[in-house]
């Protein structure tokens, strides 16, 4: 076998760490096996918002969309009523960080999953970046075609959204995305989340 000294089979293990560990740093893994996770089938009709698959053509295919609760709409603080609720929301695990949390690129929406909630977010140009916005920014290049996903490091919730416990908008509307189902109950904050443009 090999005769060699201690020190020489510590360099050795060592230098085959180092080499694994600068691997790992260059590739990355999770491209590797994508097509093994990746769920996404292609539908014959794909909407979109171009002319020949566009919302106006929507209503073919998904009754619903043509419904009179459709998302989203335009709110406009001076015609909005204020409403005291009857209690304030309640928010449960929103200051600790999910198990798992996954960017999804469906071709038509940014979408945040962490374990059963999505996420949808809006977005405000500022000069500074949010460094809170870093695991989501940094993992975009990994999800550049429509079905692909990548896991990111898990983060609380409260770190992109302060509590909606006040000054929020809420209304009953649909997804609004096919099927547009009027089914949702929208819950907005008046501020949105800021982002610069370099990120």
């Amino acid at each position: 076998m090999l005769d060699l000294s201690l020190a020489e089979c510590m360099v050795t293990c060592s230098s085959v760490l180092l080499i694994v560990l600068l691997l790992t740093e260059i590739l990355d893994w999770t491209q590797l096996f994508v097509w093994l996770e990746n769920d996404y089938y292609p539908l014959a009709f794909s909407f979109g918002y171009a002319h020949q698959n566009g919302p106006h053509t929507w209503k073919d295919l998904y009754p619903d969309s043509s419904g009179s609760y459709q998302s989203p709409i335009n709110i406009i603080t001076r015609l909005a009523i204020v409403v005291q609720p009857s209690e304030l929301l309640q928010w449960s695990n929103f200051n600790s960080g999910p198990l798992s949390m996954t960017i999804t690129n469906d071709g038509h929406a940014d979408l945040i999953f962490c374990n059963p909630v999505y996420l949808t977010t809006t977005l405000q140009i500022n000069h500074v970046d949010n460094p809170y916005l870093d695991h989501i920014v940094s993992n975009l290049w990994r999800i550049t075609c429509p079905g692909s996903k990548v896991y990111i490091p898990p983060f609380p919730l409260e770190w992109m959204f302060a509590p909606f416990d006040r000054n929020y908008y809420t209304y009953n509307g649909s997804f609004s995305q096919p099927p547009c189902s009027e089914i949702v109950t929208w819950i907005i904050q008046q501020e949105p989340i800021a982002i610069s443009s370099s990120q």
